[in-house]
């Protein structure tokens, strides 16, 4: 088959920094860590809660960090299609882990929305933590990725500020 995902393409993000106009982070089961980063100039970001129910931070929005962020959506892919995942359609009924919404300069707009779908167990602490996740890129692409690879990108407002 010509349209085999074999052959594609499997970036999630690939965009250059200085074209992110904005970037909006929900959690939605932490709203209060959810945030819009927006370019407010040349290599100037502001970082600001995503809900109006969060407080703005009263503390200095650390140096250097939302550029260090926006380097992370340079290159970031997926294992494995699952186009065809028999689950695909209860999964997308769930709440997600996380909705991403990256708006570029040009205005073209990406969301993105994971899904925890493999988890284990720290063998000192017993607790559980996400191995993969399931994503979904603008409601098109179905995806499998690994929390190892998108970790740096599942920050939270507070990790912005002093």
């Amino acid at each position: 088959m010509v349209g085999d995902d074999k052959w594609r393409d499997r970036a999630v993000f690939n965009e250059k920094p200085e074209e992110i106009q904005e970037i909006k982070v929900e959690y939605p089961q932490r709203k209060s860590e959810s945030f819009v980063m927006q370019k407010t100039g040349e290599a100037n970001y502001t970082v600001r809660p995503a809900f109006s129910t969060t407080p703005v931070s009263k503390n200095p929005q650390r140096k250097g960090i939302a550029e260090g962020y926006l380097l992370q959506f340079e290159r970031l892919g997926a294992e494995a299609f699952e186009t065809t995942n028999p689950f695909r359609d209860s999964v997308t009924t769930l709440v997600p882990f996380a909705i991403f919404t990256v708006t570029k300069t040009d205005g073209e707009i990406k969301q993105v929305r994971f899904w925890p779908t493999e988890t284990s167990y720290d063998p000192n602490s017993g607790k559980p933590y996400v191995i993969r996740y399931f994503a979904e890129v603008n409601k098109e692409d179905f995806m499998l990725t690994q929390d190892r690879v998108f970790a740096p990108i599942f920050r939270g407002y507070s990790f912005f500020y002093e």
